[in-house]
C-alpha cells in the first residue's frame, strides 16, 4: 500500500495503458497520461516521451492522421530537449519516421531544426550533420519549403 501511495500520478495511469487492450481505451488512458506527467513534471519531461510515441502510433495504426500531426511538434520538442545532447542520433532517427510514414510536413519543420541546431554545435559528428543534410535535401524535394531552402542555402555558402 505504501509504495502505491508513492508512486507517481502518471506512472499509475501508464501502466493502466499496457494493461488495457481496447485501442480507444488505451487512447485515453495514454491522453490522461500525458495530462498528469505535465501537470506534474512540466511540458518538456523526458517521461513524455513514451507517451508521445504510443499516442502516435496508436493513432497511425487507426487511421487517425490528423491527430498525429497535431502530436507530432511537442513530441519532436520534448526529443530535442531530452535527447539533444545525450542521443542526438534519435532526433535524426524520429524525421527519419515521421517521413517514411508520410508526415512530410512535420518531418520538414523538425529535420530544419536539427540541421540548424547541428550546424549551431561546436561537438556534432561531420558524419551526422552529413546525414541531417542530406535528409533535409531529400525532404525539400519532395515538399519544397520556404524554410528549408533559405537554410540549405545559407549552409552551403558556409560550407
Amino acid at each position: 500500500m505504501e509504495e502505491n501511495s508513492k508512486k507517481s500520478n502518471w506512472r499509475r495511469i501508464q501502466e493502466r495503458s499496457q494493461s488495457v487492450a481496447d485501442a480507444h481505451q488505451r487512447l485515453d488512458v495514454l491522453s490522461d497520461a500525458l495530462d498528469a506527467i505535465e501537470n506534474e513534471l512540466g511540458r518538456v519531461a523526458p517521461e513524455l516521451i513514451y507517451p508521445y510515441e504510443k499516442l502516435i502510433e496508436l493513432h497511425h495504426d487507426l487511421g487517425e492522421y490528423d491527430k498525429v500531426v497535431r502530436l507530432l511538434p511537442a513530441y519532436y520538442l520534448v526529443l530535442e530537449m531530452n535527447c539533444y545532447m545525450d542521443d542526438i542520433e534519435r532526433l535524426l532517427l524520429a524525421v527519419e519516421k515521421m517521413r517514411e510514414q508520410g508526415y512530410l510536413h512535420e518531418a520538414m519543420m523538425a529535420c530544419c531544426r536539427l540541421v540548424y541546431l547541428l550546424y549551431e554545435s561546436v561537438q556534432v559528428k561531420s558524419q551526422l550533420m552529413d546525414d541531417a543534410w542530406y535528409l533535409l535535401d531529400e525532404l525539400h524535394k519532395e515538399h519544397p519549403d520556404v524554410n528549408a531552402k533559405k537554410l540549405l542555402k545559407n549552409l552551403s555558402r558556409k560550407a
